[in-house]
């Protein structure tokens, strides 16, 4: 599970996107989203995900063959 923990870290980025909704609704969608979704804001953006469980990895070219 390490690894795929290490994998979410290295790969998160807190970037606020225009495509999330402003969660209280009193902004509209705006370039670099709203003020409650960037870092500092209320609720803000995620600091980060834990991963929980990991339930089933598979290399699918090997399923075809």
């Amino acid at each position: 599970m390490q690894l795929f923990q290490d994998f979410v870290n290295y790969t998160y980025r807190a970037i606020p996107t225009q495509d999330r909704l402003c969660p209280s609704g009193t902004h509209e969608k705006m370039r670099g989203g709203c003020p409650c979704v960037r870092p500092g804001g209320n609720p803000g953006l995620p600091t980060g995900f834990q991963v929980k469980r990991v339930i089933r990895v598979e290399d699918a070219d090997k399923l075809l063959a």
